[in-house]
């Protein structure tokens, strides 16, 4: 099953393109000969339809280096010391990632030089700060409607979450599938005041078609119906989410190891950044 998952990232191959030991490096986009910056880059992050731009992932390749962008969007990203990178310090040119699983995948070049970055690029400052915000457009709307969205500890109940999906702008592809492991219909309870993550088992309602789905502008329903005993849920608020994958993005396998998402591992799935709306789920 995981196999399949992994099916749409396809191969990463890594290249490292080793420069020479000079004072200076030529610019990669143009415009004779910068010199070698420090360890740090930033800049900031813009989602579209007004989402909130925190927790977007934030990856470079080669180094291997990674953060999450704050409540605003910014985000600093810092090289380990070059005696600590390999060869004493690499230098190549590097993909740097911008990652949100239902959002488009954008990636920027960065200069490496001696295990530092090279700064005055096109795209950035003198600081080390990118000119113009990294702009993410949505893929895929994800929105989750419980019903009840309250129940009490102590009785339990039956619930149903009802999980809409729609393309924004063009088809996606979207891998839902009927079960993870030997967990049929996952959903996850994730307690907002604990962090403590629940799977529970469901059962989906109507007759499902395929796990493999192309969603178009028209909005596709799955219904989740979970039967949740009694103590089953500690007090709190939760948000509720549907183990799901966009299709086709190829997301470097080294990005996702890095966040720490393993595929052999269901609870990591909530380590992959999405944005999603409604879930919200009050227990008594």
């Amino acid at each position: 099953m995981f196999t399949e998952i992994f099916r749409r990232l396809g191969a990463a191959v890594v290249v490292v393109v080793l420069m020479s030991n000079l004072s200076c490096i030529s610019n990669p986009f143009g415009g004779g000969e910068i010199s070698g910056g420090n360890r740090n880059i930033s800049g900031r992050v813009q989602l579209s339809d007004n989402f909130d731009p925190e927790g977007v992932y934030v990856w470079l390749e080669g180094l291997d280096a990674g953060v999450r962008t704050d409540d605003d969007g910014n985000f600093q990203l810092t090289l380990p010391s070059p005696a600590s990178q390999p060869n004493g310090g690499l230098s190549g040119i590097f993909d740097l990632f911008f990652y949100l699983e239902n959002f488009n995948l954008v990636s920027k070049q960065v200069s490496v030089n001696r295990g530092e970055f090279v700064y005055s690029q096109s795209e950035m400052n003198r600081d080390g700060k990118f000119h113009t915000p990294i702009f993410l457009l949505q893929s895929l709307s994800i929105e989750i409607l419980m019903t009840p969205n309250t129940i009490e500890s102590d009785s339990g109940g039956r619930v149903a979450a009802r999980v809409f999906l729609r393309a924004t702008r063009d088809s996606v592809r979207v891998f839902f599938p009927f079960s993870a492991g030997n967990i049929l219909a996952p959903l996850f309870f994730h307690n907002l005041d604990t962090d403590e993550i629940f799977i529970h088992e469901c059962v989906l309602a109507g007759i499902e078609v395929s796990e493999h789905l192309t969603i178009k502008t028209e909005r596709y329903e799955r219904i989740f119906v979970d039967a949740i005993g009694r103590r089953d849920l500690p007090v709190g608020k939760y948000e509720v989410i549907p183990y799901l994958f966009l299709e086709d993005k190829q997301i470097p396998p080294a990005l996702l190891r890095n966040l720490g998402y393993d595929a052999q591992s269901l609870a990591t799935y909530l380590k992959i950044p999405f944005k999603r709306q409604g879930g919200q789920f009050q227990v008594n």
